[in-house]
């Protein structure tokens, strides 16, 4: 493996002797931002070596050597799924309306941080000196003069706070420029997130599981090896770089100026451009160096064997360097392979791999950082837009297959409370605050083995509300031992008439939510970390435990419950729609299940329990 990425870098190294008087003349054709941006990049080498690995998208080429356009329609690569969102602009009404857009921008002085301005004009001088922006200019006849013409576009620059190191982010506001109302988006970006990293590590796992022996049946290590301005290492087409002004208030209160030559943090042209070409550094860190790895956006998520971790590390870091992209070589976005690494918000544990098990885990801080933030809210008694953001991006990366479900219900409440017109009441906040602490504080790191049984259990389930009988019933078939089960019961009076005092007597979508409830929590041993598909004929509590949210409270405390469940006992769950017709569970729920036991074979009905635990929650 050391011989066969040695050849393949020295290769790479001959080619780029080769091309050389051809790189140089191509640098040298290039209009001078481009040579700015781009300096560095041996982009005939980069093209090379995809064509001799035969990358599927090559369209990506132009991208890095005639700049990116930020309106307009990219072409849709095969590699992505296609997705037609067109723009609501064109070109020409930016340009048009540009004067007065730009009056309307820079006269609005917004109250900065001075902490924040600081930064700004920090990162300003940063990227000045590395050739990403021209200026400043502090009027805006200086910028006509230098872009040699008047129908430019502005766009303002702010400062976000980002996780929970408290991370200050430079954000060029391209929405507010209405720069991405003019930009369509072809296909969907499919990115490699925590599930497919996790996904890998398992397929690794598995491998080293089996049993079989031979190189690489070791333990295996991890890390993330990190771009450096990852989309300032891409330049603006130089017909759209007027487009591209940006500006901020400096101390004084006067707008500064700034053309850009590089991409836009903030621009949907930057978001689905960059992607194309940081997926081609991840085909070729794969397919030439062997390194089995992930890509989002700038994060690569490596793994390797530990007697190779060293040499895959260099290896990578002299592809890159050859290439002329920028990355981390010292500080924590450096570190070397390792047992236990970050990655993409989440720590992922490999030091049981060789027995075919992973942990997967909150990065360090997030936790307890959202609790601090919930505990603030709690006491304000308000939650405005601007906080749910910030616990809804704290939360969303600890909410996926892998990761677990246990906080879907908590991102899905905080975005439709923050967003809400309607009033929030302080005890509306309160009980939100106090579920998601709790559910927070209950977070434990997630336990993978390579040999969990993959064959689903398949569950249906039903609820029937007729003159004083809420039925329920249910049916649950394990694919893989082969095991059936004929459920069959009524919901406790308490709930039925707590749910008739709420909203009268239409409580059939209660009770069709209360028998998926009341399922994870009996068979929860039955359930842990496995595979089930749910067969629903009841299209509102189908809805609901999908999306993690419903208006009706008795309805958000049933689904709260639901997902409660999946942070100490998780399964892997999909909830799918079955006709009535054909919902086996519509004979249990109404206590007839003659035909269930019939079709399963099953000679006995289990009946529901309904543990005091749960039915108080509910109450």
């Amino acid at each position: 493996m050391k011989l066969e990425r040695k050849k393949n870098l020295l290769q790479a190294k001959l080619l780029a002797v080769k091309l050389a008087d051809e790189e140089k003349a191509l640098h040298g054709n290039l209009p001078r931002p481009l040579q700015k941006v781009l300096q560095d990049k041996n982009l005939l080498v980069w093209k090379a070596l995809l064509e001799k690995y035969e990358y599927d998208d090559m369209a990506v080429v132009p991208f890095m050597c005639e700049g990116v356009k930020l309106v307009g329609k990219h072409d849709a690569p095969a590699c992505y799924p296609h997705m037609l969102k067109p723009a609501t602009l064109v070109q020409g009404d930016l340009e048009s309306s540009s004067v007065w857009r730009r009056k309307a921008v820079v006269s609005r002085v917004h109250q900065s941080d001075p902490a924040h301005v600081d930064h700004l004009e920090t990162t300003a001088l940063e990227e000045l000196q590395l050739g990403f922006l021209e200026g400043p200019f502090s009027t805006e006849a200086e910028v006509t003069s230098h872009s040699g013409r008047s129908d430019w576009c502005v766009v303002r620059r702010f400062v976000l706070v980002q996780g929970a190191e408290m991370k200050l982010r430079p954000i060029d506001d391209c929405l507010e420029a209405q720069l991405n109302n003019a930009y369509t988006v072809s296909s969907y970006l499919k990115l490699q997130d925590i599930d497919y990293v996790t996904g890998l590590a398992l397929r690794i796992a598995d491998s080293l599981a089996s049993g079989t022996t031979g190189p690489g049946i070791e333990q295996w290590l991890g890390k993330c090896l990190d771009l450096s301005k990852a989309y300032k290492q891409m330049a603006i087409h130089p017909s759209h770089r007027h487009l591209a002004v940006i500006f901020y208030h400096d101390h004084s209160g006067a707008p500064k100026f700034y053309v850009a030559n590089s991409l836009m943090f903030g621009a949907s042209a930057a978001v689905y451009s960059f992607n194309r070409v940081s997926r081609s550094l991840w085909f070729l860190l794969n397919k030439m160096l062997v390194i089995p790895c992930g890509v989002f956006y700038d994060d690569f998520p490596m793994f390797q064997p530990e007697s190779l971790a060293a040499d895959g590390d260099e290896a990578a870091s002299q592809l890159l360097d050859l290439l002329g992209w920028k990355h981390a070589k010292t500080g924590s976005k450096a570190a070397p392979f390792q047992q236990r690494f970050n990655v993409l918000g989440c720590t992922l544990d490999l030091s049981e791999i060789v027995g075919g098990t992973l942990t997967l885990e909150n990065k360090p801080g997030r936790v307890d950082r959202l609790v601090a933030l919930l505990q603030q809210t709690r006491k304000d008694g308000m939650l405005t837009k601007h906080q749910g953001q910030i616990v809804h991006g704290l939360m969303r990366y600890a909410c996926g297959f892998f990761s677990g479900k246990y906080l879907h219900q908590v991102c899905a409440e905080v975005m439709a409370l923050s967003t809400s017109t309607s009033r929030k009441s302080v005890k509306d906040v309160t009980s939100f605050c106090d579920y998601a602490i709790q559910m927070l504080q209950a977070a434990c790191p997630r336990r993978f083995h390579s040999a969990f049984e993959k064959r689903p259990v398949l569950i249906f389930t039903d609820g029937c509300w007729e003159p004083e009988l809420a039925g329920i019933g249910a049916i649950l078939v394990d694919m893989a031992t082969g095991q059936k089960m004929v459920c069959s019961g009524v919901v406790p009076d308490a709930l039925v008439r707590k749910w008739k005092q709420l909203v009268g007597d239409h409580i059939i979508c209660q009770i069709e939510l209360y028998v998926m409830v009341l399922i994870r929590w009996q068979f929860r041993s039955w359930l842990l970390n496995r595979r089930s598909i749910w067969w629903v004929d009841n299209d509102a509590a189908r809805y609901c435990t999908i999306k993690g949210l419903s208006p009706s409270p008795s309805m958000r405390f049933l689904v709260r419950e639901f997902y409660a469940l999946d942070s100490e006992s998780p399964t892997y769950s999909w909830i799918e729609r079955v006709p009535s017709s054909s919902n086996l569970s519509d004979g249990p729920s109404r206590h007839d299940c003659s035909e269930a036991l019939q079709i399963l074979g099953v000679d006995h009905v289990t009946p529901f329990e309904h543990p005091d635990e749960l039915v108080g929650k509910l109450l």
